[in-house]
Parts: structure tokens; C-alpha cells; sequence
């Protein structure tokens, strides 16, 4: 098993988050041969940190990339204990709410669950296998 951790930016120097982001997702997805996954995981990722950015006090989340013999794994942690809302459809004029339904639709697998400071939401791309014939 293969991972790839990003914490916090330090105060003195923090990386752009959206290049953050990308680099890592599709970084990960290109090293460990993922790319069919990379652009889903990238979008998923995505998706979840700006719901971070947009919901939690103080905006902080480690971000954790596993490759595993059947695909690849995000896991976005937070500081906040109170779960993401259900992923439902949104009216067509609210600015919001897509976010899970993105990830739902693009990944194979997502779920949440506590830890000891808050909580970490994931997502699982399921590695593709060539079609031959």
C-alpha cells in the first residue's frame, strides 16, 4: 500500500489549495498507474475540500491518498464533528448542495465516520481492468 498525506499549510507559506489539490490527486493517480481514476479522484477531492473550506471553523483538513490493489482512496479529515448532510438534489436556483451528489456520481464508493478530533469523510475509485475481446 502506497500514501500520499497532506496536512495543513504552515502560516508562513501555505500552498494554493486548488493546486494543492489537483497536483496530488492526479500525482498519486499517475505514480501509481491510476490514471482512469486520477481525474475522478481529483474532482471527488475537490469537491470535498471546498466543502471544508465552506462549512468548517477555521477551514483545516489533512487529506490522505492510499493506492491499494483494488484502487485508490481519499480520506479528507476535519476538525468538525457534526456529519456532511445526506446527498440529495437540489432546487435548480440554489447556488449549493451538489457537492456529495458529485461525489457520489464520480466515485464508486463514499462514507463517513468520527475520529477523535472530528471526522473524516472518503471516497473510493475502484481500479479498472482493460476490456479485451
Amino acid at each position: 500500500m502506497c500514501a500520499c498525506r497532506t496536512s495543513d499549510p504552515t502560516p508562513e507559506e501555505p500552498p494554493p489549495p486548488q493546486r494543492l489539490r489537483t497536483n496530488s490527486a492526479k500525482a498519486s493517480g499517475a505514480t501509481w498507474e491510476l490514471d482512469a481514476q486520477a481525474d475522478a479522484a481529483e474532482l471527488a477531492l475537490t469537491e470535498l475540500v471546498a466543502t471544508v473550506v465552506r462549512h468548517v471553523p477555521g477551514r483545516g483538513c489533512t487529506v490522505l491518498i492510499l493506492c491499494r490493489p483494488a484502487g485508490l482512496r481519499v480520506e479528507v479529515s476535519d476538525g468538525c464533528p457534526a456529519p456532511p448532510l445526506a446527498a440529495r438534489v437540489p432546487g435548480p436556483l440554489e447556488e449549493g448542495g451538489r457537492g456529495l451528489l458529485l461525489v457520489e456520481a464520480v466515485t464508486d464508493r463514499w462514507g463517513t465516520h468520527p475520529n477523535s478530533t472530528g471526522k473524516t469523510v472518503w471516497f473510493e475509485c475502484d481500479a479498472r481492468r482493460p476490456v479485451t475481446g
